[in-house]
């Protein structure tokens, strides 16, 4: 199995300084703040306006504008509620550096719940969001970085490779058998990728169908339009993600070979992604222009602080790629021109 070779984050300076942890803290910071704000506009403004619709309009009243909304919200809030725990470990980021502890994975979480960390044999944390693959890279390092305790339990938890940043939190219990997270990394992170690809068109199907249905129930066109149009706008912004679920395929026979890379100035959107261009350069002394839709803030840093990439197959005019940190959770779809 072909593993990169990665810089450790600096322990000499606050975790903050590193450019890359900063943009991606401050973007997960930032979802946070909306998805409070959506809780906030969906109690205070749409609850009483669904009141008052369904005292104008008794014979059609907004029970489905209701399950519309909670279709919104499922939709909205996917894989976004652990965010909440962001701004808890701010303070620490800012103020102290990353410390490597060494770890096992004593409860690994699916996606949606909480791993339990045990670090350096007498701490253990409560993690959430960890996947398969990040479990599979801690079996394999036998390590995380850390960031904390304070007085309060906070703390802020990294692996080996990757600069985003998990909120976590002291736990009081632990099994004395850590879990067996097997697998390769490169391949786990392939199939997250293409689940979420997936799971964004499944939710819109389901949409799709919800409002087949209203309208066979004859329910005013007003209470659908908006709620199917917020859900297509959804959709939209993460369409740049349908191109992951090549990666499963693109990984899976790679013959891995580590190239430099220059890419061009990008902008990151508030998911963590960039469509990303920049120049590969061949051994021969020939350079490719490749890009990159679907690319993560991760990845890019990662790429600008090594001046390299690897690639699934050997670069080539018209070609499909995967490109990333075989060993890694680092990994993005690029078409070669």
């Amino acid at each position: 199995m072909t593993v990169a070779s990665l810089h450790e984050p600096a322990q000499d300076r606050p975790a903050m300084a590193d450019l890359t942890t900063a943009i991606l803290f401050d973007l997960m910071r930032q979802r946070a703040w909306r998805l409070v704000a959506a809780c906030v506009l969906i109690a205070v403004a749409i609850g009483p306006l669904a009141a008052l619709t369904a005292h104008g309009l008794e014979e059609n009243p907004p029970y489905p504008l209701a399950s519309g909304l909670v279709l919104i919200w499922i939709f909205a809030a996917f894989n976004s509620l652990w965010i909440l725990w962001v701004p808890r470990s701010a303070p620490l980021l800012r103020t102290w550096a990353w410390r490597p502890a060494r770890a096992r994975v004593v409860r690994a979480g699916r996606p949606s719940f909480t791993s339990l960390i045990e670090c350096d044999g007498d701490l253990v944390l409560r993690v959430d969001r960890l996947s398969p693959a990040h479990h599979a890279l801690i079996a394999r390092t036998g390590r995380v970085w850390v960031v904390g305790c304070d007085d309060k339990g906070w703390a802020a938890v990294r692996v080996d490779g990757s600069h985003v940043v998990f909120p976590a939190r002291r736990a009081k219990v632990s099994r004395e058998v850590p879990v067996q997270a097997e697998g390769d990394v490169t391949a786990l992170t392939a199939a997250r990728m293409r689940f979420g690809a997936t799971a964004q068109i499944c939710l819109l199907s389901g949409v799709l169908a919800w409002t087949a249905v209203m309208l066979a129930l004859d329910v005013r066109l007003t209470y659908l339009g908006s709620i199917l149009g917020l859900s297509v706008a959804m959709a939209a912004k993460r369409r740049f993600s349908l191109v992951d679920r090549k990666l499963p395929a693109l990984v899976a026979d790679a013959e891995w070979c580590e190239l430099p890379v220059s890419m061009n100035p990008w902008f990151w959107r508030e998911d963590g992604t960039s469509t990303a261009e920049g120049v590969v350069a061949l051994p021969d002394g020939r350079t490719l222009a490749l890009r990159m839709p679907n690319a993560t803030v991760d990845l890019l840093g990662t790429i600008y602080e090594r001046g390299t990439g690897w690639f699934s197959a050997p670069p080539a005019s018209g070609k499909t790629v995967a490109v990333g940190f075989p060993g890694y959770p680092l990994l993005a779809v690029a078409t070669i021109r």
